[in-house]
């Protein structure tokens, strides 16, 4: 492989991760407008006549969407855990205080934190800011619900 063709390939492979990046994909937290059906059920507190809820409801804007989706089918409590598995991404730029406020763990200094950075320009500088006040774990949870427009 000549010196140019590897050149080209690493531009391509880092593009790709920045790419990836600025939109926060992470697999552990399910979008409810992309997931499969088959993989619904399984998350908790879900049963058959919510599931409906959420495929009726698609496609969903915010995860406030969602919770009016589910209605009063669940309490608070496990609409919050349900939040840590399945989560309709906040752009970091638009995102509502009420929005960025569901995000599961949420403070209100840490929503403030969010708020006074924008906008942001990557996921990069989301983690250098937000890195300033917790460590990279908790930024990496953070980052699961997040994405740059």
């Amino acid at each position: 492989m000549r010196t140019g063709q590897i050149l080209a390939l690493i531009a391509v492979v880092l593009s790709t991760t920045v790419t990836q990046a600025q939109v926060g994909k992470n697999e552990l937290v399910a979008n409810p407008n992309t997931v499969t059906d088959k993989v619904l059920p399984a998350l908790p507190v879900l049963n058959a006549d919510i599931f409906d809820k959420i495929v009726a409801a698609r496609p969903m804007a915010s995860t406030a969407q969602l919770g009016a989706a589910i209605g009063d089918a669940l309490t608070d409590e496990q609409k919050t855990k349900l939040y840590t598995q399945m989560f309709v991404p906040i752009n970091l730029n638009s995102a509502s205080r009420e929005d960025i406020m569901l995000v599961p763990d949420m403070s209100k200094k840490m929503a403030h934190e969010f708020e006074e950075y924008r906008p942001y320009k990557s996921m990069q500088q989301f983690r250098q800011e937000i890195g300033k006040y917790v460590d990279d774990k908790e930024v990496a949870r953070l980052e699961r619900y997040v994405f740059v427009d």
